[in-house]
């Protein structure tokens, strides 16, 4: 082994450079333990000397090249920073130039938001994209590629993929047309897979350079490209030459499909000269729709001005007229929509049979003339002149050519050719049904047309009452609507009318009319030979009933009770005659007007047990509706009948809330206890006191005292629940009329009148939650005993339960259900609610409740409950105190 002194050293300049990269790398692993630390303790390492700059920077390079994701390539980077060395130097170091910042190809395939990177892009792309002029030219003299796609870099949509071609950016992102220029001389053509640039091209001053070299391109794609250019541009010339030079006449525009016959008719100028070229090639291409379903036909058919481009297309051997688009519509079927002459040109084809059921499945040429085009008599005229040609010829929804004729008053000349044509004879097309049963006379009375109306009543064997899918005539279309009057004259005026035709309800004419309120439709029915005046619908309702309900019809009224054959008591389904309605309506003219009819008597109950009086009580509440209720009882209507679920007429003023009308019933002797509703087991009290009353306390009081003083039943009981509904309080509940009173009313002077009527303060109540019977303050604090109950709700119901505390009502043991006390213990105890309980304690003695049962309660609490023991202990106290 050598001595120290004897070793020697070489300075680190002299070392091997494998050796140099060697002690970097683990210099830095060393101390560092992360990839982008150590790259970067790496970078610091090389520039520490010139020497290790040059062996170690193109390390930094390689690592890129091999370890870095491709998006963060350094050839990216300088392209899109416009750093020129770093480019060289990496080119240089062995870097792609055509890198794109893709992983593999399911880059370009995956949704674009799911990108590991912000854009896939060639280094050609960013430096166009970022105008860097010294790169761009540095990657052309390179050769790189110029026809790659990229992604995500712009927001265009080039033949519908995002994937657009260096080119593209150029001439759509760059403002500089030098860009553009370059990549062309260099052999670009396209902005993207399969789409010239060409093809997206305007005439523009910056780019006319550009188009021109493109359209030298002698590429098969170029040239379908640039034969569409110029045929948009009207070069035709240039269409010539492209054509002899064999372009391909077949293209479709990647955006679009359109082929260069459908870019020469997109224009309403029509330039003959170069359809007549497109025209006239043997691959003219008649037979190819766009993207979206056009022929050539359907794009020429279309435009009004294209009328003489029409006549090349037709005279063309190999085009089919009736082909449809993607819509299912024929050429014909749009120039109906257009233009006359062009629906004139297309329907007089040979290949077009304007009657043949499989070529016009649904409308036939007849209709589509009559339907869309406004000047189409010459087009009409040659259609019925055809062997084959009949006028009920059917079309959607089995429309005939009259029943178009029939709602167009314009159509007027030509309903006359229809119904001349010989074929009229025999098939009646006056009378044909569309698929709504509806005839053309029925579309001529909505149209209002009375020439149009006449001339189809004119035919012979016309059915002027033929009926719908809902029975109506085109008399019922007639009778409600004042317009049509004349119509209406004309149609009753005719031999064959059925005036009294009911549709599918059963409805007449007259029952329409005398709905409306038009007087002279109504004067115009009833003057008609055999008018059944009170012929009934499926309700049983006539014309009368119709009108004894609305006052607004009163002089209706008169005219139908002014013929001699109305039927003045018939009663509807419902049980209700038109004296019935009239009192239910409220108006006492109404009523006079039926009621003083001699075969009227407004006595008897009808069949559902309530007669006039009941149902005027039952009506909303107005002086009229009390006067005729007055009225009626003068006239001898019993005023305590009532049978079924109806009970008397003063039930029913109650439960409607007609205080007024009850008092007056009680006035002149009705029996508050007489026949309440079977069904409902409240009496008058009950409705009355089961709810408030703001703005009619006085009135609900004043009643209760004139109830009270003609021997109500006091202490009637409920032997059902009904939801009472109060501000804050929603409950079912059954009891006396003392308990609605403290429930449903909340009034206190209410209670009071009751107790010196003899209430009963200890009677039982309770709800249908618990099943059980309770005294009155037990059941209302069922209702009460959580967390939600507030100061205000206790203050509410205070005076009454106070009232009736001092009345001996129960607290404790009462009935079968939980007692007032327990309840108020629990909202204490379990809610933390004391308000019930404080309430109890200040006010109940033992009148009200046993202290063994307090103990008892106290006693069924566990230990733990401290508090409400001891509170209960001092009930105890209280309650002793007070002997």
């Amino acid at each position: 082994m050598a001595e120290p002194s004897t070793i020697t050293t070489s300075p680190i300049e002299r070392l091997p450079s494998e050796l140099v990269a060697h002690i970097a790398i683990s210099s830095v692993w060393r101390q560092k333990y992360t990839l982008s630390l150590s790259l970067k303790d790496f970078s610091a390492f090389a520039r520490t000397s010139g020497h290790f700059h040059s062996i170690l920077n193109p390390l930094l390079y390689q690592h890129n090249f091999k370890h870095d994701m491709p998006h963060r390539s350094c050839v990216l980077w300088a392209a899109e920073h416009g750093n020129i060395d770093a480019l060289k130097r990496a080119h240089s170091y062995g870097a792609d130039l055509n890198i794109d910042g893709s992983i593999d190809e399911s880059d370009f395939t995956i949704p674009l938001r799911s990108l590991r990177c912000r854009y896939i892009a060639t280094a050609l792309h960013l430096s166009i994209r970022y105008d860097n002029m010294d790169i761009f030219n540095y990657l052309l003299d390179e050769n790189v590629d110029m026809d790659v796609p990229s992604r995500g870099l712009c927001t265009c949509m080039v033949g519908g993929d995002p994937k657009p071609y260096p080119l593209h950016m150029a001439l759509s992102h760059s403002t500089n047309p030098w860009f553009a220029q370059e990549l062309i001389a260099k052999g670009a053509y396209r902005v993207a897979e399969q789409v010239p640039a060409i093809a997206y091209m305007e005439i523009m001053e910056e780019h006319s350079e550009v188009i021109e070299r493109l359209l030298q391109r002698s590429e098969p794609l170029a040239m379908g490209a640039s034969l569409q250019f110029a045929v948009r541009n009207r070069r035709s010339d240039l269409v010539r030459e492209l054509l002899d030079k064999g372009a391909d006449i077949t293209y479709r525009n990647p955006g679009s499909g359109a082929t260069a016959l459908h870019v020469a008719l997109d224009d309403q100028n029509e330039d003959l000269e170069i359809l007549k070229l497109l025209v006239a090639h043997p691959e003219a291409p008649l037979a190819i729709a766009d993207d979206s379903g056009e022929f050539p036909i359907h794009s020429c058919a279309a435009k009004p001005a294209l009328v003489e481009a029409m006549k090349l297309l037709l005279a063309h051997p190999k085009i089919d007229p009736l082909a449809s688009n993607i819509g299912g519509a024929t050429a014909l079927d749009l120039a109906a929509n257009y233009s006359a002459p062009m629906f004139s040109l297309l329907v007089r084809h040979p290949a077009v049979k304007p009657y043949d059921e499989e070529q016009w499945p649904d409308d036939k040429p007849l209709h589509l003339a009559l339907d869309c085009i406004s000047d189409c008599l010459d087009i009409i005229k040659f259609l019925l002149a055809q062997p084959e040609a009949h006028v009920s010829v059917r079309g959607i929804d089995m429309k005939t050519p009259l029943h178009i004729c029939a709602v167009n008053a314009e159509l007027f000349e030509i309903a006359k050719l229809l119904l001349a044509h010989p074929t009229c004879s025999f098939e009646c097309p006056q009378n044909d049904m569309d698929s709504y049963n509806k005839t053309p006379l029925l579309y001529a009375v909505w149209s209002g047309s009375i020439p149009m109306m006449r001339l189809i009543l004119s035919q012979p064997d016309i059915d002027v009452s033929a009926a719908t899918n809902t029975g109506n005539t085109p008399l019922h279309a007639c009778a409600s609507k004042p317009a049509l009057f004349e119509v209406a004259q004309e149609i009753l005026a005719h031999p064959s009318i059925k005036p009294s035709r009911g549709n599918a309800s059963g409805s007449t004419p007259l029952l329409y009319a005398a709905k409306s309120g038009y007087l002279p439709m109504v004067k115009l029915l009833l003057a008609q030979p055999g008018i059944n005046v009170s012929e009934a619908n499926r309700d049983g309702q006539t014309p009368l009933h119709v009108c004894a309900a609305n006052p607004k019809l009163l002089e209706a009224t008169k005219l139908l009770l002014a013929h001699p054959d109305i039927q003045t008591t018939g009663e509807d389904r419902h049980g209700m005659s038109p004296l019935a309605y009239a009192v239910e309506s409220g108006s006492i003219a109404m009523f006079d007007l039926i009621a003083n009819r001699p075969e009227v008597d407004i006595s008897p109950l009808f069949p559902n047990g309530r007669n006039v009086l009941h149902i005027v009580c039952m009506s909303e509440e107005t002086e009229d509706s009390k006067r005729l209720a007055e009225d009626l009882i003068d006239r001898g209507v019993p005023i305590n009948d009532g049978l079924g679920p109806w009970g008397t007429p003063l039930y029913c003023a109650i439960r409607k809330g007609n205080y007024r009308t009850a008092l007056m019933l009680l006035s002149r002797g009705a029996d508050p206890n007489s026949k309440f509703d079977a069904y409902d087991p409240w009496g008058p009290l009950h409705h009355l006191l089961s709810q408030t009353h703001p703005g009619k306390t006085e009135l609900v009081r004043e009643l209760l005292r004139e109830l009270i003083a003609k021997g109500v039943e006091v202490d009637r009981r409920t032997q059902d629940y009904r939801n009472i509904g109060q501000e804050k309080i929603d409950f079912d509940f059954g009891g006396t009329p003392l308990a609605f009173a403290l429930f449903g009313a909340n009034d206190v002077e209410c209670m009071k009148l009751l107790l010196r009527a003899g209430a009963n303060a200890r009677a039982l109540a309770g709800s249908s939650a618990e099943g059980a019977r309770q005294s009155i303050i037990a059941a209302l604090f069922q209702t009460l005993r959580d967390y939600t109950t507030t100061e205000e709700d206790v203050e509410n119901i205070k005076e009454g339960v106070v009232l009736l505390l001092r009345r001996g009502c129960a607290i404790g043991q009462f009935g079968n259900g939980t007692t007032a006390l327990e309840n108020a213990s629990d909202a204490a105890h379990l809610a933390d609610n004391w308000l019930l309980l404080n309430l109890l304690m200040e006010h109940a003695t033992l009148h009200n409740i046993d202290p063994g049962y307090v103990e008892e309660l106290a006693d069924d609490y566990e230990p733990e409950a401290v508090e409400i023991k001891a509170a209960l202990a001092n009930f105890i106290e209280k309650l002793f105190g007070n002997l």
